[in-house]
């Protein structure tokens, strides 16, 4: 017996199992492309996924912000991070740091750059910090700034 899609489909239970069902899969079986990663002392931490999937882009975000895509190319997603990053609608400091083993470290500096806001904010990129200076990412080398008192 062959499965009727199409009735499938008009079922808003079904469609919403099969989404679900389909993003996880994205999770177990996707490349991921960049991770963002957060914490700011306390519980407040979370991590982000951009993925890539059969030449397709996703974001994973956590349980509040869901996910999103596809989309055709990086152009297209990586200028989405920040929406994701809660340290751009919350008073809360947060610590961001950026992984990837697929991107070169100028389109790093690129996501990083959206996502601090003041001078001497600092984000990390694999494992290196960076500090906004002169609306730049800067690599931070010890002593070179004064601590923040956070």
């Amino acid at each position: 017996m062959e499965i009727d899609f199409d009735a499938v489909l008009q079922s808003e239970k079904a469609r919403d199992t099969l989404y679900d069902l389909w993003y996880q899969d994205l999770r177990d079986e996707a490349t991921t492309v960049l991770t963002l990663t957060w914490s700011g002392g306390g519980m407040c931490s979370g991590e982000h996924l951009v993925v890539e999937w059969n030449e397709m882009y996703f974001i994973l975000g956590d349980e509040d912000s869901g996910e999103e895509g596809p989309f055709e190319s990086l152009d297209d997603v990586l200028p989405l991070v920040k929406r994701y990053w809660p340290g751009s609608y919350t008073e809360t400091s947060l610590d961001p740091e950026l992984y990837s083993h697929v991107l070169p470290l100028e389109r790093l500096l690129t996501v990083g750059r959206d996502l601090v806001e003041s001078e001497g904010d600092k984000v990390r990129i694999d494992d290196k910090w960076f500090v906004l200076s002169g609306g730049e990412l800067v690599e931070e080398t010890p002593g070179q700034f004064p601590a923040q008192v956070t």
